[in-house]
Protein backbone atom coordinates (compact mmCIF):
# COMPACT_ATOMS: atom_id res chain seq x y z
CA UNK A 1 0.00 0.00 0.00
CA UNK A 2 1.21 3.46 -0.70
CA UNK A 3 -0.05 6.81 0.75
CA UNK A 4 -0.08 9.44 -1.93
CA UNK A 5 0.31 13.15 -0.81
CA UNK A 6 1.72 16.34 -1.11
CA UNK A 7 3.73 18.80 1.71
CA UNK A 8 3.25 21.98 -0.03
CA UNK A 9 -0.51 21.80 -1.44
CA UNK A 10 -2.13 19.64 1.28
CA UNK A 11 -3.34 17.28 -1.54
CA UNK A 12 -3.75 13.70 -0.38
CA UNK A 13 -5.40 10.52 -1.61
CA UNK A 14 -6.28 7.18 -0.04
CA UNK A 15 -3.33 4.36 -0.05
CA UNK A 16 -3.33 2.72 -3.65
CA UNK A 17 -6.38 -0.59 -3.85
CA UNK A 18 -5.86 -4.09 -4.52
CA UNK A 19 -8.32 -6.80 -4.38
CA UNK A 20 -7.10 -7.12 -0.21
CA UNK A 21 -7.18 -3.09 0.59
CA UNK A 22 -9.69 -0.83 -0.51
CA UNK A 23 -12.24 0.96 1.13
CA UNK A 24 -14.59 -2.15 0.90
CA UNK A 25 -12.95 -5.03 2.10
CA UNK A 26 -11.47 -2.75 5.10
CA UNK A 27 -15.17 -1.76 6.24
CA UNK A 28 -15.85 -5.45 5.80
CA UNK A 29 -13.14 -6.61 7.44
CA UNK A 30 -12.97 -4.08 10.70
CA UNK A 31 -16.90 -3.76 11.06
CA UNK A 32 -18.53 -7.58 10.12
CA UNK A 33 -18.64 -8.92 13.96
CA UNK A 34 -19.48 -5.55 15.26
CA UNK A 35 -22.37 -5.43 13.30
CA UNK A 36 -24.21 -8.85 13.91
CA UNK A 37 -22.40 -10.00 16.92
CA UNK A 38 -22.79 -6.33 19.65
CA UNK A 39 -24.46 -4.23 20.54
CA UNK A 40 -24.36 -0.74 18.18
CA UNK A 41 -25.49 1.17 20.82
CA UNK A 42 -22.38 0.12 23.39
CA UNK A 43 -20.59 3.51 23.95
CA UNK A 44 -17.19 3.57 24.36
CA UNK A 45 -14.11 5.72 24.50
CA UNK A 46 -12.52 7.32 21.16
CA UNK A 47 -8.92 8.83 20.84
CA UNK A 48 -7.73 10.76 17.70
CA UNK A 49 -4.96 12.47 16.65
CA UNK A 50 -5.85 15.07 13.60
CA UNK A 51 -3.03 16.77 11.78
CA UNK A 52 -0.36 16.66 10.05
CA UNK A 53 3.49 16.46 10.80
CA UNK A 54 3.88 20.43 9.52
CA UNK A 55 0.09 21.79 11.66
CA UNK A 56 1.33 19.43 14.40
CA UNK A 57 -1.36 16.53 15.84
CA UNK A 58 -4.15 17.55 17.62
CA UNK A 59 -5.33 15.48 20.28
CA UNK A 60 -9.77 14.15 20.56
CA UNK A 61 -10.71 12.34 22.96
CA UNK A 62 -14.74 11.53 23.15
CA UNK A 63 -17.48 8.50 23.89
CA UNK A 64 -19.26 7.61 20.76
CA UNK A 65 -21.70 4.20 20.11
CA UNK A 66 -20.03 1.74 18.04
CA UNK A 67 -22.80 2.77 15.43
CA UNK A 68 -21.66 6.38 15.34
CA UNK A 69 -18.63 4.83 14.60
CA UNK A 70 -19.39 2.72 12.20
CA UNK A 71 -21.04 5.55 10.29
CA UNK A 72 -18.30 7.73 10.73
CA UNK A 73 -16.05 5.36 8.70
CA UNK A 74 -18.30 4.73 5.48
CA UNK A 75 -18.31 8.50 5.41
CA UNK A 76 -15.00 8.02 5.77
CA UNK A 77 -14.48 5.94 2.78
CA UNK A 78 -17.42 7.40 0.54
CA UNK A 79 -14.85 10.59 0.79
CA UNK A 80 -11.78 8.32 -0.04
CA UNK A 81 -13.68 6.49 -2.85
CA UNK A 82 -14.61 10.19 -4.05
CA UNK A 83 -11.10 11.29 -4.09
CA UNK A 84 -9.46 8.44 -5.45
CA UNK A 85 -7.34 9.43 -8.62
CA UNK A 86 -5.54 6.66 -9.09
CA UNK A 87 -6.57 3.45 -7.81
CA UNK A 88 -3.22 1.20 -8.39
CA UNK A 89 -0.23 2.02 -8.37
CA UNK A 90 0.64 0.77 -11.85
CA UNK A 91 -2.48 3.35 -12.72
CA UNK A 92 -0.61 6.39 -11.43
CA UNK A 93 2.61 5.06 -13.32
CA UNK A 94 0.88 4.86 -16.23
CA UNK A 95 -1.37 7.71 -16.50
CA UNK A 96 1.10 10.26 -14.33
CA UNK A 97 4.62 9.11 -14.90
CA UNK A 98 5.88 12.65 -13.98
CA UNK A 99 4.74 12.36 -10.80
CA UNK A 100 2.89 15.90 -10.47
CA UNK A 101 -0.19 16.65 -8.38
CA UNK A 102 -3.21 16.90 -9.50
CA UNK A 103 -3.88 20.31 -7.17
CA UNK A 104 -0.92 22.23 -7.26
CA UNK A 105 1.04 21.04 -10.38
CA UNK A 106 4.32 20.72 -8.36
CA UNK A 107 5.67 17.26 -9.24
CA UNK A 108 6.97 16.76 -4.97
CA UNK A 109 5.17 13.52 -4.97
CA UNK A 110 5.69 11.72 -1.29
CA UNK A 111 4.75 8.06 -1.33
CA UNK A 112 4.31 6.11 2.18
Amino acid sequence: MAYLHCHICKWEQDDFWDENYNPITFLENSYKDILFNESLDEVFQVDRYIGNDIEGWKHYSSKITKRQNIISSLKRAIEAIDNMIWRTQEEFERKNPKRIYPNCGKQTLNID
